[in-house]
C-alpha cells in the first residue's frame, strides 16, 4: 500500500510466497488475469486497500470458519 506506482508487481510478488496448493489454486481461478483487469480498470488499489483495512478481520481467531467459506463463496463468484 505504501507504493501505489508498484502495487500491482508487489502484489504478485507477495502471491508468489504462498505454497505449491495455494498456487493450484490461484492458477485454477485463473486469478492472475483477475489482477490484470482489476489493474487495468485502476481499481486493483481501491480492492487491496479495503481487504488491509482494520474493519476486515479475516483471522482465524476472529472469523468462524463458516464464516471464511461465505467470503470464499462470495469471492469465487
Amino acid at each position: 500500500m505504501d507504493d501505489p506506482k508498484n502495487l500491482r508487481s508487489n502484489f504478485e510478488n507477495y502471491l508468489n510466497g504462498f505454497s505449491e496448493n495455494v498456487q493450484d489454486i490461484i492458477k485454477q481461478f485463473k486469478f492472475r488475469n483477475e489482477i490484470e483487469t482489476l489493474d487495468e480498470a485502476e481499481i486493483l488499489f481501491s480492492l487491496i486497500e479495503k481487504f488491509c483495512s482494520p474493519k476486515v478481520e479475516l483471522h482465524p481467531d476472529k472469523l468462524p470458519p463458516l464464516a471464511m467459506g461465505y467470503v470464499y463463496e462470495d469471492l469465487v463468484r
